[in-house]
């Protein structure tokens, strides 16, 4: 009996340890449920943000920035790609697009509620000449860029999207989630390999 406890307390423990890897769409795709129908229009502040296909997993919007300090910018996500909608002045439209302009200082501030792996970047009109940062990181222009490493963020670490130079549109990108085991499942398999370990003693002691 306690051998069986013992055999589905690890396997609670191996279960609730699976690794999710998937891409992650920032656009807005009519008729395709993706993750830039939840964070489109959204502004600063924004948290718990269902990660579409990573069970789990939420995103918030730490700050979104641009060069006008008189009216809140919103990000904007549509079939092409992802960006920032600067707010215009009193009485216009403001830049309403779905790229980050380097000349209006457009950057959006993110973070995942658990530690993932961003493996590769993808964005749209994203050519030679123009400049964009990941986290920090320098990357290089195309259509996709590819890590050498898999470039590792911890739970609740805030990362940065941000154009240096040009107007570039933000696709999405592939991560991995690995999902920590529950306190319970580590209790339960405790209890189990300690009923094993007595019910051993108790054979021995009766030889």
């Amino acid at each position: 009996m306690f051998r069986r406890l013992a055999i589905a307390g690890l396997l609670s423990v191996v279960g609730c340890c699976w690794a999710r890897a998937d891409f992650i769409d920032f656009r807005n795709a009519s008729g395709t449920t993706t993750f830039g129908d939840t964070i489109d229009d959204k502004t600063a502040g924004a948290s718990g943000l269902s990660v579409v296909g990573f069970p789990g997993l939420e995103l918030s919007i730490i700050e979104i920035a641009d060069n006008n300090p008189l009216a809140a910018p919103s990000v904007n996500a549509n079939s092409g790609s992802f960006g920032v909608d600067r707010a215009g002045a009193v009485g216009t439209t403001g830049d309403t697009t779905d790229r980050f302009d380097a000349n209006l200082s457009e950057s959006v501030t993110l973070s995942f509620n658990r530690a993932v792996t961003v493996s590769s970047l993808s964005f749209q009109s994203f050519v030679s000449g123009e400049g964009f940062e990941f986290a920090g990181q320098t990357i290089a222009s195309g259509t996709e860029f590819i890590f050498t490493t898999p470039f590792a963020l911890a739970a609740n670490q805030s990362f940065k999207l941000e154009a240096t130079s040009g107007s570039i549109g933000f696709v999405g990108m592939d991560v991995t989630v690995t999902a920590v085991p529950e306190p319970s499942a580590f209790g339960f398999a405790s209890v189990a390999y300690a009923g094993v370990f007595i019910q051993r003693r108790r054979r021995r002691s009766l030889r």
